[in-house]
């Protein structure tokens, strides 16, 4: 307090008096924000995923669409409990992989295709927030819910992702900053679909009247009726195609 009272004294005006007296009390502020944090108690391991898909992609899908997607739907433990405020964040890894336009999809590595986090049902973007929280020094805290989209965000070239550590979810208390949760791309590849069937893939075959008459004898057969496929198919695809019927019943008049 004596400091304090000196300061407004040393003040050649009462201008300079306020402005010192902001000042202090910021100082004040601040090592009062610094402090407010209390201690978390970790477990000896923490909690990650690994994601390793096959994606086939058609290369007709819009840009946005989500080619796959992964979820983990488990509670991870993340702290055995707090005492006191403690902050914590998610954020993705944008030096592996990089953030595109719109802040919340990243470079998986393959063009043509991006990568969506959420974490706890909140998009995770490169940079983060620290949302600070009240623990009462005997509850768990845990982590339910991790979902990574595969995006369609331009032409696809087929290839594989990049492996390595895509997000992380960081605590920070008094005693500093600790990654609690990792999670990780470990082989994904994402292949062109060689063709597809444009239009309903149900594709009726008008057979006719089969009568009696029109059969010449044991093993004998009618006409042969067209069938048109509507098949799209990519440069340089080989094509196989094959027919397999269940056995009916004809009805013969």
């Amino acid at each position: 307090m004596k400091n304090f009272i000196g300061i407004l004294k040393k003040g050649a005006s009462a201008k300079n008096s306020l402005r010192s007296l902001l000042a202090v009390l910021l100082l004040t502020c601040g090592v009062h924000n610094a402090m407010a944090l209390g201690l978390c108690d970790y477990p000896s391991t923490f909690g990650k995923v690994t994601i390793d898909r096959q994606i086939t992609a058609i290369q007709s899908q819009p840009v946005g669409t989500v080619l796959a997607s992964y979820t983990y739907n488990q509670r991870a433990l993340l702290a055995n409990n707090c005492g006191g405020q403690y902050k914590k964040n998610s954020f993705v890894n944008s030096s592996v992989y990089p953030g595109l336009s719109d802040g919340m999809t990243f470079n998986s590595g393959i063009e043509g295709v991006g990568i969506r986090v959420t974490i706890d049902a909140l998009p995770v973007y490169s940079g983060f927030i620290d949302k600070t929280f009240e623990g009462d020094g005997t509850s768990p805290i845990y982590l339910s819910n991790v979902k990574v989209d595969f995006i369609k965000t331009g032409n696809i070239v087929p290839g594989n992702a990049i492996s390595g550590n895509l997000a992380y979810v960081r605590m920070v208390d008094t005693a500093g900053e600790q990654m609690v949760f990792d999670v990780n791309i470990g082989t994904v590849v994402v292949k062109q679909a060689s063709c597809e069937i444009t239009g309903n893939s149900a594709i009726p075959v008008p057979m006719g009247i089969a009568k009696k008459e029109d059969f010449t004898g044991k093993n004998s057969t009618l006409k042969p009726v067209n069938v048109q496929i509507p098949l799209q198919c990519y440069a340089d695809t080989t094509v196989n195609i094959s027919f397999d019927a269940a056995s009916t019943l004809a009805l013969l008049i």
